[in-house]
């Protein structure tokens, strides 16, 4: 997706985390590089339906949720707010 977002601290720290804990790149410019070919999601189940519903009432009913190579930005206005795994047991400590 081709749009410049600015990208909180709590969502460069949320990327850095939980890149960490999958051993991945969780630099700033492989943020960057994700947000930069990241599509809208899209629900294909009754459960990303509910997800997103959810997603939507915590964050922002205008928040769009992004997804690019198994990561998940929400985006409200032009902020990227945080940045999460879309598989929910990645995103925290095992």
């Amino acid at each position: 997706m081709k749009k410049e977002f600015k990208i909180t601290d709590h969502a460069q720290k949320q990327f850095r985390d939980r890149a960490a804990l999958l051993g991945l790149n969780g630099s700033l410019k492989e943020l960057n590089r994700l947000l930069s070919v990241a599509v809208p999601e899209t629900s294909n189940g009754k459960t990303t339906r509910f997800e997103l519903f959810k997603r939507s009432m915590l964050y922002d009913k205008r928040a769009m949720f992004l997804t690019a190579n198994g990561w998940r930005f929400v985006v409200v206005g032009s902020k990227v707010a945080t940045v999460e795994r879309v598989k929910p047991h990645e995103n925290y400590k095992r």
